[in-house]
């Protein structure tokens, strides 16, 4: 991991008051992936602690989806292929 000491004030951006979060479990062997949509969730926190609690052994990813009048996108707070082990949080 590189540290950046400074990033100034350079941001721009939306805030956003109450986020979807978006969580998905690795399928396992001939079952499908299990996507969840998480709404009405306090901060991030919250969320990776009902990740921790659902995960049962599988992969999890987590992203948070932001919409605006030219689509949605989602922002990774993961890496795509998942974490493996959430619990700890």
């Amino acid at each position: 991991m590189q540290t950046v000491r400074d990033v100034g004030t350079r941001y721009t951006g939306v805030q956003v008051d109450a986020p979807t979060y978006l969580v998905e479990f690795a399928a396992g062997r001939g079952a499908p992936a299990e996507r969840w949509r998480l709404v009405d969730v306090d901060d991030a926190l919250e969320v990776f602690e009902w990740v921790a609690r659902h995960q049962r052994g599988r992969s999890a990813s987590v992203g948070v989806e932001l919409s605006d009048a030219l689509g949605s996108t989602l922002v990774r707070l993961t890496p795509s292929h998942g974490l493996r082990n959430v619990a700890g949080w």
